[in-house]
């Protein structure tokens, strides 16, 4: 029977080089081909990832090299304590591992919204506006509790925009509904009215000085887009217009119509401007005229009303205001 010669221990050296040398060529072609990626984690961290040459022990040669099981490369390198197995960023890895940018757990590449964890959906409002001496749409991004983005439309300076119905969503726009006195649960004016620049715009005319509905509505506007570039004038236009309401409130400003002095409105000068065909009076506890006027045409008309007067009324002649 034929029996091999023993293996002597210069015959173990030789293969054991020989065995390394053809490993560490196939793992340098291996290499060559792999995708490099940053690995940070240490080898020897967990016992099932150190390599086989040294698993259940640490490594004892420095630039000692082997495999995890995960197919990772790893050498021996000194550390604090001693050495310690560190990876050296060669995997097996055919194509580096999926990004996920906004930490939802959802990767990057099947996640409809990459940088929102939330995954909130965008909602678009269309809105139809006359630009020069053309209409163009514009689909203005409403973005929850943050407001829209109308820098496009503002740069483009619509005259004029339309909406369709917006029903108030996001909790911004909740409360432009509520500033605004809507009834309805739509807000697609005040969009509208946020999306066009227009110099000739009322709510934009130095004297102007908007009704009770019309401060509530433009109260709406400031709330859904407060940096609008005519923002300032409506905050003017407001001011003006609470101000006349205090008037009225006080019985110190008021339009055509008949009055009881002192209980309905107060005694003073007043003055009303740009008149056709106005016609005034003032009465006494008979019903009597005390005095009167007849005015064809007139930039301004003044009249004063005493105390001792019982009523006033007055006809075409538009609003009465405090000299």
């Amino acid at each position: 029977m034929f029996s091999p010669p023993p293996l002597t221990m210069d015959r173990v050296k030789q293969h054991t080089r020989r065995g390394a040398r053809i490993g560490l060529a196939v793992l340098a072609l291996f290499a060559a081909t792999a995708t490099v990626a940053t690995i940070t984690a240490d080898a020897d961290d967990d016992p099932s990832d150190a390599p086989p040459p040294a698993h259940g022990k640490p490594c004892t040669t420095a630039a000692e090299s082997g495999r995890t099981a995960n197919g990772v490369v790893v050498r021996c390198r000194p550390a604090d304590d001693g050495l310690k197995w560190w990876a050296e960023g060669i995997s097996t890895l055919t194509e580096p591992p999926p990004t996920d940018r906004d930490h939802d757990g959802i990767n990057d590449d099947r996640d409809e919204f990459p940088d929102d964890p939330h995954n909130t959906p965008r909602r678009f409002i269309r809105l139809t506006c006359q630009v020069g001496d053309d209409t163009r749409g514009f689909d203005i991004e409403a973005v929850p509790d943050k407001g829209a983005d109308f820098t496009a439309i503002w740069a483009a300076k619509a005259t004029s925009c339309d909406s369709d119905t917006v029903a108030p969503d996001s909790a911004l726009e909740q409360k432009a509904h509520k500033a605004s006195g809507y009834e309805e649960p739509d807000i697609g004016t005040l969009y509208s009215i946020c999306g066009q620049v227009d110099p000739d715009d009322v709510y934009v005319d130095a004297g102007f000085a908007p009704s009770r509905e019309q401060i509530a509505e433009i109260s709406g506007a400031l709330t859904l887009c407060a940096t609008h570039p005519q923002a300032k004038k409506w905050r003017q236009a407001v001011k003006r217009g609470q101000a006349d309401a205090k008037l009225e409130a006080d019985g110190r400003l008021f339009p055509d119509g008949t009055y009881l002095v002192r209980k309905e409105i107060k005694p003073g000068t007043y003055v009303t401007t740009d008149v056709k065909d106005c016609y005034w009076e003032r009465q006494n506890r008979s019903g009597e005229i005390i005095d009167n006027n007849f005015v064809p045409s007139a930039r301004r008309v003044q009249v004063t009303i005493r105390s001792s007067d019982y009523g006033f009324m007055s006809e075409r002649c538009g609003q009465w205001r405090p000299a």
